[in-house]
Order: C-alpha cells, then structure tokens, then sequence
C-alpha cells in the first residue's frame, strides 16, 4: 500500500480485478519466453558457426611454422639486395615470412659448396614477385644488376615475377626496369604496407594461425559467458567478474583486425555513478543509463555474439581457401 500510495501514477492498479490481471501476467510469460527462445537461438547458432570454423581449421595444424598463415597461397617472393642492405632485407623478408609466405635471399637460401649463379636461377624460376633493393649501395652492384636482368628475361618468357622495385635515397627505379612504378621504403611502414598491396594480400587476409586460434578460444569464452547469463536468475544484478570479462571479451573483438558485416557497438563498459545521498561515486556497469541484470546482459551478450559471428564467417571463407592435411578424427574429435 504504501508503494501505490508513492506511485499515484499507478493507482488505478488498485481497481485492476484478479481476471483482469490474469491476461497481463499471461502476456509477461509469453514475451518471456519469447526472449527465452530467441537467446537460445542465438547461442546455438553462434556455436553452430564455431563448430563450422573448428572443423574447417584444424586441417591447418599441419603446416610448418614458416607455412601456417591464412593468406592467399602460392606467393614467393625473391628478394634481390646489396650486402649492405642486408639488414632491411631481413626485416622485409621476417615480416612477409610472419604470416607464411615464402622469400628468397642469398645470404640465407645459399649455403657453403652451392653454385651461386644455379642458386640465383632456381630461385628466380620459383618466384612470382621479385622485389629489388634499389639504393646506393646496390644500384651499382652486378649480382643486383644481374639478378634484374634474368628478371626481366622470366618475365617476357613466362609473365612472371611480377618485378617491383623498392626504393631508397630518393632514387628512381633503373633505366633497365623501364616504366614500372617503385615503392618507397624511406620510412619502413608506408612501404611494407604498398608491399602488401602489390603483393594482392589484402590487410583482412593477413591472419596468423596464432590470432586465429586465439580468436576461436576467446569466442568460446564469450559463448560460456553469455550462456552462464541465460541460465543464472535473470532479475539477479550481474557480478563485476562476469562483466570485467564481457567486457575485455568485446574490447577484443572491437579491435580484431578482420571486421564482419555486422556494425559493432560497445554494449558492456563501467561508467561513474553519482548517488544522490552522501554515498561516494562509485564505478557501475551501465547499458542504455541502467545497470545491468542477467537477462539484460544475456541480451546485450547475443548482440555481442552475433557481431562475432559475422567475423567468425569470414575466417571461415579465408581459411577454406587453405589447402591442408586434415587431422586424424581421433585428435580433431570428429571429422574435419
């Protein structure tokens, strides 16, 4: 009484009869279980979408260290340099070999007793892009200069490699190279990122078996967690361990490096709450100005999942791009 007493907005709840409040109560259980079924439906199709991505990238564990990216394959790129010049060749060649693709240099593919020249030759023939140092201390050199010539001569056989010319202390490509546009590498970054973009390797296709990994086990985390809300009392206020979590979870998809097609929002963050009484400000979930319930952040949990979910699919169409070895049934659990 003293609540419709505080409440005149709601006195007429007082004339309300039992039979009238029967239909209410009936349509508060309907759209229950409405909220109930859509969450469940929800979940199981986030599973079923990591389930789908499991199978199709266990198939992976089998290549090697230097072969285990989810990239466009069949790129090979020869690295022609000047000893020099040697240690930004290795950083290009380490940051090309960090996602799987394979690079060719002398001072690491030619070793003691080898025919230079064969060496030079086999390399060449397997090369589908062939990016030369050019500088100061290469543009005079004749392995360089021999190395672009043999190039050039593949190329008008067989249209390939693809020659790209990578350029420092302000020079321009060689007179040899004819009209082909060079790469600046004065600063190392713009230029890695032009190598990419020449070498068809778009930024959404540059994943490594570890981010792919990672991202399936933080996507199982974000599932148990949602999954943990669902079936906990829905009118309980969530604890701040279960929303720290959901909350690093989202951060760590908000910054994932491939994007879905689904528009991403910050559905889990603390904001500061100033009490009207005496009571100090303290830090408190919020979403939308309240705080959060179980069943507020089951829901919000969906919204996150279904996000994921968009980026879980495109992970799934680069790595069905992958040729690979499946594993036994034994070790995948099932067939792969």
């Amino acid at each position: 009484m003293k609540v419709k007493a505080g409440l005149p907005t709601d006195s007429a709840l007082a004339k309300l009869e039992t039979k009238e409040i029967e239909p209410l109560l009936s349509e508060g259980l309907t759209i229950d279980r409405l909220i109930s079924t859509t969450i469940n439906d929800q979940l199981a199709t986030f599973e079923h979408q990591l389930n789908r991505l499991r199978k199709a990238s266990v198939k992976l564990w089998d290549h090697s260290a230097a072969d285990s990216s989810v990239i466009p394959k069949g790129i090979f790129v020869f690295i022609s340099h000047a000893t020099n010049d040697k240690d930004l060749a290795v950083k290009i060649s380490k940051e090309l070999e960090s996602i799987g693709i394979a690079t060719w240099r002398d001072d690491k593919d030619i070793i003691g007793g080898d025919s230079i020249p064969t060496e030079i030759s086999k390399g060449l023939e397997k090369a589908t892009h062939f990016a030369m140092l050019y500088t100061n201390k290469s543009k005079d050199r004749a392995w360089v200069k021999t190395e672009s010539e043999t190039a050039l001569m593949l190329r008008e056989q067989s249209g390939k490699p693809k020659i790209i010319p990578l350029l420092l202390d302000g020079l321009r490509p060689p007179t040899i190279l004819g009209n082909i546009k060079g790469i600046s590498f004065e600063q190392f970054e713009p230029g890695i990122t032009a190598l990419w973009k020449s070498l068809g390797v778009p930024a959404s296709s540059r994943i490594s078996l570890d981010i792919l990994f990672k991202f399936q086990k933080r996507a199982r985390q974000a599932l148990e967690q949602v999954q943990s809300c669902h079936q906990s009392d829905k009118c309980l206020e969530i604890d701040d361990p279960t929303f720290d979590e959901l909350e690093d979870l989202e951060t760590y998809f908000a910054t994932f490096p491939i994007l879905g097609n689904e528009k991403t929002y910050r559905r889990f963050k603390w904001t500061m709450v100033s009490w009207p009484t005496q009571r100090p400000e303290e830090i408190r979930p919020t979403f939308e100005s309240e705080f959060y319930s179980y069943r507020r952040a089951a829901i919000a949990g969906c919204c996150l999942l279904k996000s994921v979910g968009a980026i879980a699919e495109q992970l799934l169409k680069i790595v069905e791009r992958i040729e690979g070895k499946p594993l036994p049934q034994s070790i995948s659990g099932g067939s792969a």
